[in-house]
């Protein structure tokens, strides 16, 4: 099992990005829908690109996608489903077409659309390393992916698997690499400055509706190219007073905040179930479907079934002398 020290402050970028992911889910309409759905999802592409390693091979590609992000969509899937017909005993036949597909939007499986759509977006990233493309000519590429996009977004979803996505998903994960670029070259105060006004202003467009929210699981791209900049803005500006906030936090609020971002798998795939079961536009439904797929979580990653459920390899008892979280890198 490889074992890293994780930065806290990028696991609570993580923690309020999934936040977020639920509460947009809950609150389907009016202001919590316009304040997350402008930024949430494209914060996660985006920390694909912040994180990027060239010099991976695809081969190598694969096998990491494989065991962190598919082996437990599958095992997921399987689980979600057999919950799925039990509970609601829909058609049957319609229904196993449109989950093995990876086309079904409605809960309970409505968040997983992501797993298989990061996954193809990494390869695809991936791909293009190898056949020798460098950052701005996979710019280029991505810039008019999205663009192309604009008209063909509804469609582009239908693609099984969500592998139409990475037309335009490839975008904020190349502004990722270069916002790592650029970030490390930033004085720190300026950095912060520049993170509170991005912020602030990102989502006080997104909530006056000058700015439209995306739906990248419906391929629904929001105002063209403001849209596009807004998302990034907010989730840089996020991921840059996060940071800052982990490196200012007591020990044990650094390492809760960790536990929580290694379990996002549990997270992401189980919290659309509880929405189902107990509706939308609720305080109580929020709160739930947050504390028990991360519950569900804390235990499966210091279990057996970490590797098949979690996407990592079953945590170590911690030391006190070594106070780490063991993880499978990325």
């Amino acid at each position: 099992m490889a074992v890293e020290k994780r930065d806290a402050g990028v696991d609570l970028a993580r923690v309020v990005g999934l936040t977020a992911m639920v509460a947009g889910h809950v609150w389907t309409e009016g202001q919590p829908y316009r304040l997350t759905y402008t930024w949430h999802m494209p914060l996660f592409f985006l920390l694909a690109g912040w994180f990027w390693r060239p010099g991976r091979s695809l081969s190598r590609e694969w096998v990491n996608r494989l065991r962190t992000l598919l082996v437990p969509y599958v095992a997921w899937l399987v689980l979600v489903a057999a919950f799925f017909f039990a509970y609601e005993a829909p058609n049957i036949l319609y229904w196993s077409k449109e989950i093995v597909v990876g086309g079904a939007v409605a809960r309970p499986f409505s968040a997983f659309w992501f797993i298989t759509a990061l996954a193809a977006v990494c390869l695809l990233r991936r791909g293009l390393e190898v056949a020798g493309l460098g950052l701005p000519a996979v710019t280029a590429l991505a810039a008019a992916g999205w663009l192309l996009s604009y008209p063909f977004g509804d469609r582009l979803h239908d693609v099984p698997e969500s592998l139409g996505t990475v037309a335009y998903t490839l975008v904020f994960v190349v502004a990722g690499e270069w916002l790592r670029r650029f970030t490390d070259r930033l004085e720190r105060r300026l950095a912060l400055t520049a993170a509170l006004v991005l912020v602030a202003s990102g989502l006080a467009l997104a909530a006056t509706g000058v700015v439209e929210p995306m739906n990248l699981k419906q391929g629904e791209l929001g105002t063209p190219v403001a849209g596009y900049l807004v998302a990034v803005a907010v989730s840089w500006g996020l991921l840059v007073l996060c940071t800052a906030l982990g490196r200012v936090s007591a020990e044990p609020v650094r390492r809760a905040v960790t536990e929580l971002a290694v379990v996002a798998l549990p997270l992401v795939l189980l919290h659309a179930s509880v929405i189902l079961v107990m509706g939308t536009q609720r305080w109580s439904t929020f709160v739930v479907a947050l504390v028990v797929p991360w519950a569900v979580g804390l235990v499966l990653v210091r279990s057996p079934l970490a590797p098949l459920l979690v996407g990592t390899a079953p945590a170590a008892p911690e030391r006190p002398a070594d106070r780490r979280v063991a993880v499978t890198r990325e």
